[in-house]
């Protein structure tokens, strides 16, 4: 596998429309059990814009391209009409454009995608195809939508578009149409090991290990929530997420703790609503 290096073009970085990653470990559907070193997922490799569907650098232009994308591969993405991967549709002014690469930077032909303007919660299973644009790759790489007036966005607030590779995959949120202009905009996806991920992501072993524990946080502690109080105030520690469960119509609030030395397990709960009066059961030994 070549080096992982993401590049953010300056049309979509913060002084341009201010585009956002969200990584696979944020996405609500998220399960670390779930995650194998071999298990395939797919990153956010390069994205850039182009303005009024110029692939020409011009300095002036905010949303414009930016030079390392206008280099032939493999450094880029400029190809001639010549090459038999030329992207016929690639001086299109108000699109969003999207391809997936192998781990040798190859593009897949017919890979498929999912773009939504209605939250990216729409692309992470299971998908509502009621709000979801499938796209589908052609023979050069890059699969196509347009993007409409309906698209207005005014950096830095967000677009209304979100794109990604439905599977476990990294999502692309905030495009638009920033104040009407026509740009585009060009995600590059990735695959890669699970394994290989952190590596790639993270620039130091410091940052590594922050961010793999940040995504194996099962317990966030909130010392004013009413059972956490509760928990704290007893000398006990919390070691189960809050759950919901119902008793005869009425809604309660329950968490798991334990005390560190005795190892005593109390199951502290409230009725919802009645966040004054907190409870708890112990469990038996």
């Amino acid at each position: 596998m070549t080096e992982f290096v993401r590049r953010i073009g300056k049309g979509a970085g913060p002084d341009g429309m201010a585009l956002k990653i969200i990584p696979i470990w944020d996405r609500s559907d998220f399960d670390a059990s779930a995650m194998r070193p071999e298990t395939e997922v797919s990153v956010v490799k390069d994205v850039f814009c182009t303005f009024n569907g110029s692939w020409e650098v011009k300095a002036e232009d905010r949303f414009g391209i930016d030079l390392w994308a206008r280099q032939n591969p493999p450094n880029g993405y400029y190809r001639a009409p010549s090459d038999p991967l030329y992207n016929d549709d690639a001086g299109g002014d108000h699109h969003i454009f999207v391809m997936l690469q192998n781990a040798a930077g190859v593009p897949y032909p017919g890979a498929g995608f999912a773009a939504t303007s209605d939250g990216a919660g729409y692309l992470q299973p299971p998908v509502n195809l009621n709000h979801v644009v499938q796209l589908t790759a052609k023979a050069h790489g890059w699969a196509n939508m347009g993007m409409y007036a309906s698209s207005l966005s005014y950096p830095p607030a967000p677009g209304p578009w979100s794109v990604t590779r439905l599977g476990w995959s990294e999502q692309v949120v905030g495009m638009g149409m920033p104040y009407k202009l026509h740009t585009s905009v060009f995600i590059i996806l990735q695959m890669m090991r699970w394994d290989q991920v952190s590596a790639a992501t993270y620039p130091t072993l410091a940052a590594q290990i922050v961010g793999e524990a940040e995504k194996r946080q099962v317990i966030k502690f909130n010392p004013q929530a009413a059972l956490q109080k509760a928990i704290f105030a007893a000398g006990f520690v919390p070691n189960s997420p809050e759950f919901e469960t119902v008793r005869e119509g009425v809604r309660y609030i329950a968490q798991r703790a334990e005390h560190l030395n005795s190892g005593e397990v109390r199951i502290y709960f409230v009725k919802v609503g009645d966040w004054g009066n907190v409870a708890y059961q112990v469990r038996a030994k």
